[in-house]
């Protein structure tokens, strides 16, 4: 939770003799020290401004800016003099237990806290949790317009698979009534018919897959998909192979079930009859 406060003046931290504390990424360790194992305590300057030294109090593994991004090396400083200076309402953090962490909780901590926390040249200002930032700054930085046009564009072209699939399965068990009919009189039951046209509609979505994933694989390897977010490694695509396929066979299922389940319903004579 981020608290605001208003306040008279800052120290300036860029005056301090002493080094300030940092957290460094293993791999940001091991480029400055060719070591994270003993890392911890040792120092180095700024890159940007020679005149500041930082000790390392932590190693930590991989970081992200956002749920989007990427892992990668980061460094963890305290923030210099200036940011304080041109800040309009500095703030401080706070962390709560989960259990706390309640819809009212900023309203009952403002109520409660307010008198606490009003000592010179502070005083509480407003409250507002690191959920509701995240929001705010994923809006600014276009990331929650992004998610929403792919997953627009996904449900799209999930739909209309889903209508041609489903649709050319239908019509074409639709079509196959007096093989049905034939069938029933001839001393086939109503579930051996049923999976049967069920076997053949996920045989041949088995079939049609073979030239898909060869052509999905050769994408993979001559590197035309969006790796931006995240590597194009063989288990994603694994993974992501199986959950369309499995989508695809639950289509053709619902294709199938239901015209074979209305076009058993018929007498036998009377489909022979129309035909």
């Amino acid at each position: 939770m981020r608290i605001p406060l208003l306040q008279g003046n800052v120290s300036d931290w860029n005056s301090t003799a002493s080094p300030l504390p940092a957290v460094l990424t293993r791999d940001l360790a091991d480029s400055l020290f060719q070591t994270s194992a003993g890392a911890v305590g040792r120092e180095f300057l700024d890159y940007y401004s020679g005149g500041l030294r930082y000790r390392v109090s932590a190693v930590c593994a991989l970081q992200k800016t956002d749920d989007y991004a990427r892992y990668g090396p980061f460094v963890l400083t305290p923030f210099p003099g200036w940011f304080y200076e041109d800040q309009y309402l500095p703030f401080i953090s706070l962390r709560i237990r989960p259990e706390a962490d309640t819809d009212n909780f900023a309203a009952r901590f403002y109520q409660d806290m307010t008198s606490q926390l009003q000592v010179a040249p502070f005083y509480l200002f407003d409250i507002q949790s690191y959920k509701d930032q995240k929001i705010e700054r994923d809006a600014a930085e276009g990331i929650t317009p992004y998610i929403r046009s792919a997953r627009l564009i996904v449900i799209f072209f999930v739909f209309n698979v889903f209508i041609g699939l489903m649709g050319t399965f239908w019509f074409r068990t639709r079509h196959r009534r007096s093989e049905i009919a034939l069938r029933m009189a001839m001393g086939s039951s109503r579930g051996r018919i049923r999976w049967q046209l069920l076997g053949e509609g996920l045989l041949l979505l088995a079939l049609a897959s073979i030239p898909a994933l060869t052509i999905c694989i050769n994408m993979v390897m001559a590197d035309v998909t969006f790796t931006e977010a995240t590597d194009a490694t063989w288990g994603r695509f694994v993974i992501c192979v199986s959950i369309v396929w499995i989508l695809m066979a639950l289509m053709v299922i619902a294709g199938i079930w239901y015209p074979a389940s209305r076009a058993m319903e018929v007498q036998p004579a009377e489909a022979l009859h129309d035909e």
